[in-house]
């Protein structure tokens, strides 16, 4: 691992283990075929990138199955937040980056806080936390690749004061929830939710407290 950007781990839909990691401003994965009893040598998938965290999500896409590395880079110049994706069976070294397929994010720079889910129609849901360059900036957000591998930003706030957002998928009653912890006292925790298909809706929904 690098400094404090722990791995993460996804198992393929053909029951590959994949582990991705930030190793020397690069992204690295390592694949095993044998749950982890052994391992393949390490590729690189992205370099050239600021550290910042990762999460993994397995999903399908217009007749194939994936394996997607969603990244946020520490706030800092030209910080940004990413999509990386292996077909299954394909060379381990061979990704594909989406992260330019992105919508930019407007008076606001990424942080390193991300979290990805795939809804029941492989629909890949990214939730990230900004540092807000304004009060009407995006705040917490929500990225949203649809099966056909098209991509979409969706506000979740406005702003700053809210930190670690996560985001969860109700596949019973089609909703998507996304949660965060305020930064700052009384230190709620507290989501939003829509349905899946009026994600635009999560920018006014009404905030839930949890905690």
């Amino acid at each position: 691992f690098s400094d404090e950007n722990a791995g993460v781990m996804a198992r393929a839909i053909n029951g590959d283990l994949w582990l991705s990691n930030y190793s020397s401003s690069s992204i690295e994965a390592r694949r095993s075929a044998d749950n982890g009893q052994s391992w393949s040598s390490v590729v690189t998938i992205k370099s050239g990138i600021s550290d910042g965290l990762l999460d993994a999500v397995t999903f399908s896409s217009n007749g194939n199955d994936y394996v997607g590395v969603g990244y946020g880079e520490n706030t800092g110049g030209g910080s940004e937040f990413g999509f990386l994706l292996h077909r299954d069976g394909d060379a381990d070294g061979n990704w594909t980056d989406e992260t330019s397929q992105m919508p930019a994010l407007v008076d606001a720079d990424s942080d390193d806080h991300v979290a990805l889910a795939v809804s029941h129609n492989n629909e890949v849901d990214f939730t990230y936390k900004t540092k807000s360059q304004s009060s009407s900036g995006v705040g917490i957000g929500l990225y949203k690749r649809s099966a056909s591998g098209s991509w979409q930003n969706f506000k979740v706030s406005e702003g700053g004061g809210w930190t670690r957002p996560a985001v969860i998928v109700d596949a019973s009653n089609d909703e998507v929830y996304v949660f965060w912890t305020e930064e700052s006292s009384p230190e709620r925790g507290q989501y939003r939710k829509a349905q899946i298909g009026n994600e635009s809706d999560l920018q006014t929904a009404t905030i839930v407290d949890l905690f």
